[in-house]
């Protein structure tokens, strides 16, 4: 079920996830890390988010999801919102995030977030990977 909702958040952002240099699939890495968490509601998961990096008192949240049936109820936010009370119980002060539609930043306004600019993502042909050095 998760893998399937990792394929939705692909779908859903546009993005493709980073290929692993372990072997291991994109979705069974992110679902196995110890920064994801998975909302519950009454015994069903309906919402799920990571930390995908954190330097010092900062995190960068993301792969947040919420399958489409579930959409609307706000456990987006709610999911986001639990995630960083955890983390800021820890010693986060600070969480940046990016939304990919107008519906997703009302969610995360809602919870306390404020927009900052838009961005726009792109993506090499040719994957760099850094400490590799440069290739010609």
């Amino acid at each position: 079920m998760l893998a399937g909702w990792f394929e939705g958040f692909h779908k859903d952002t546009g993005l493709a996830p980073a290929q692993s240099q372990s072997g291991a699939s994109p979705a069974d890495i992110f679902i196995a890390s110890a920064d994801t968490r998975i909302l519950m509601a009454q015994g069903v998961p309906v919402a799920m988010t990571a930390i995908n990096a954190a330097a010092v008192d900062t995190v960068q949240v993301g792969g947040v999801y919420v399958p489409p049936e579930q959409r609307l109820k706000g456990y987006g936010g709610t999911v986001v919102a639990l995630h960083l009370a955890e983390r800021a119980a820890t010693g986060t002060r600070l969480a940046v995030l990016f939304a990919a539609n107008d519906r997703a930043a009302r969610a995360y306004q809602r919870i306390g977030f404020v927009g900052v600019g838009h961005y726009r993502v792109a993506s090499l042909k040719t994957p760099l990977v850094v400490g590799q050095g440069a290739r010609a």
